[in-house]
């Protein structure tokens, strides 16, 4: 039995999956349960709270031994014990000794990425391997005759705040309306609040990139890099949902870089200066917008985040525009672009995040989500994810059409229907350029499989909501196709269940509510597959008084 939090000098912070031999034996040099250090043997689960415990004894400690490697900085709990003890360096700056109390030790891999996720001040030491337990217990040694205050103590009232935060927020905190701060939320996916599964260490991840260590460095950027349908502009809605309130009081701004980004940024100027008149009745110049965006973030006080979602793909022959063109607040401001692109590539001042498909365990719980997963093995639910390429779009949408009884579990598990023959084949021809050999075939049917159990109306009011796809669908379009189509006979399923039907199987999801109604937006993946797989030349636009 571990003697009380507050008896322990030294905290050991460290990944279990990765870091648990050289945290053990660690704590067995310094004394073992009796000794000077505290170790916390137990694995923090996603969406569990962090444990009062663990706080208090992180704060009571004189010394945190981080044993850092490339897995302890993608765990959440990892990085909330890191936020915590390296926190001084933020409330002193120019106290040259306010990270004295932390000792590191590094992967025997080598030392690349835990060095670049340190603070500056930390960097500069040649730190021992963390499977060094003699040269580590000599630095901690060192470490606890220097540093005579508790963590608590260095962090003062401060540390208060950051204890309740660890105890009332859970592994990730809970959406939040982005009220009484600026904010252009136009096109922004809503939260998927409990549906938001898999992702919960990415979220840290993410924050763990953007926020400076040291009070005064540069705001962070990061590319969140990955393949169409995995899940990008959900992660940074998510982030701006989640994290917005509590750390971005000075604005959170999204933008769609599919759209008319000066526009944008107008609306971005308007709401950090209220004075500026609409564009409408007083045009500005691009590089004015932009020069006097810049000096109005700088203005402000309080930290700003900007997300520039779904930065497109060059054009050949056209040189890629430099990224200060999609966000002229870079370095000022915090800035997170989604991207098929590796815009990390070469730039030391970009941070990647690369995104991979849902873990398997995740991936079980959305596809089964409010079903009865009885009906099939676990092994097999688990094949389905896997050929579905673990891609949350195409779960997602197999779980809603699961859910409305259009697709039975067994249909899952079986060859797909003959009739979809030559549809899968154009639908495969659409998604190779962006979905993996060994995954492409089952994501075509887990997207083909669910469109084709829609009604015949929703497929057609489907393909004429695809033209607009990635742009936000104002619901002003919906209600004048509801109006249109109730007189000619040829426009009946302009009914407002078809549009119903729409959201309910995802084909069309929800985007943030603002002063301009949005009905939701079409994922680019399954408007393009959609639009591709259309075997009526599109002669069902004719008939439409309005334009795209």
């Amino acid at each position: 039995m571990d003697r009380p939090a507050a008896a322990h000098p030294v905290f050991i912070s460290y990944a279990r999956l990765s870091n648990r031999a050289n945290a053990e034996a660690l704590h067995l040099a310094l004394g073992g349960p009796e000794g000077l250090a505290f170790l916390d043997r137990s694995d923090l689960e996603i969406g569990a709270q962090f444990p009062s415990e663990i706080g208090r004894a992180l704060l009571a400690s004189r010394v945190v031994v981080v044993l850092a490697d490339e897995t302890y900085f993608q765990r959440w709990y990892c990085l909330r014990e890191f936020g915590l003890a390296v926190m001084p360096a933020a409330t002193a700056y120019h106290d040259q000794n306010s990270l004295e109390h932390v000792v590191v030790g590094l992967s025997d891999s080598g030392a690349g990425t835990e060095l670049a996720s340190l603070p500056p001040s930390l960097r500069t030491t040649n730190w021992p391997r963390a499977a060094d337990t003699e040269a580590l217990v000599a630095m901690i040694t060192t470490a606890l005759s220097v540093s005579a205050k508790t963590l608590a103590e260095r962090l003062g009232s401060s540390g208060s705040a950051a204890l309740a935060l660890l105890r009332e927020q859970a592994a990730i905190p809970s959406p939040r309306a982005l009220t009484g701060i600026p904010a252009t939320p136009i096109g922004m996916p809503m939260s998927l609040g409990d549906r938001f599964l898999g992702r919960h260490n990415d979220l840290w991840r993410l924050h763990h990139l953007l926020q400076p260590q040291v009070n005064g460095a540069r705001a962070g950027t990061v590319a969140i890099e990955s393949m169409p349908g995995i899940g990008k502009t959900q992660l940074a809605a998510e982030y701006a949902h989640r994290f917005g309130q509590d750390f971005y009081r000075g604005g959170v701004f999204w933008i769609d870089a599919e759209s008319d980004r000066n526009v944008q940024y107008h609306e971005v100027l308007r709401s950090l200066v209220p004075r500026i008149q609409p564009l409408r009745s007083a045009p500005m110049d691009p590089r004015t917008i932009r020069t006097e965006l810049a000096r109005a973030v700088r203005s402000t006080t309080a930290p700003v985040l900007f997300i520039v979602d779904n930065l497109p793909e060059p054009v050949p022959g056209i040189p890629i525009a430099p990224l200060d063109d999609w966000c002229p607040a870079i370095g000022v401001a915090f800035v997170v672009f989604t991207s098929r692109l590796r815009l990390s590539a070469g730039s030391p001042t970009i941070s990647a995040l690369p995104l991979e498909g849902m873990p398997p365990h995740s991936a079980r719980l959305l596809l089964t989500a409010d079903i009865d997963s009885g009906l099939l093995l676990d092994r097999e639910w688990d094949g389905v994810c896997e050929r579905a390429g673990y891609l949350p779009l195409a779960i997602d949408l197999l779980n809603r059409a699961l859910r409305a009884g259009t697709i039975a579990p067994h249909e899952l598990v079986q060859p797909i229907p003959v009739e979809l023959t030559n549809q899968l084949d154009e639908c495969l021809r659409v998604l190779k350029p962006y979905v993996p050999q060994d995954s492409l075939r089952g994501v075509g049917e887990s997207l083909l499989l669910p469109f084709s159990r829609l009604s015949q109306d929703a497929r057609d009011m489907s393909r004429l909501l695809a033209e607009l796809a990635g742009a936000p669908i104002p619901s002003a379009i919906v209600e004048s196709l509801v109006q249109a189509g109730e007189q000619p006979p040829q426009l009946k399923y302009m009914a407002r269940d078809v549009f119903a039907e729409l959201s309910l199987r995802s084909i069309v999801v929800p985007a943030a509510p603002v002063p301009v109604p949005m009905f939701g937006r079409m994922h680019r993946l399954v408007a393009e597959v959609i639009r591709r797989r259309s075997s009526r030349d599109h002669h069902e636009l004719d008939p439409f008084p309005w334009t795209v």
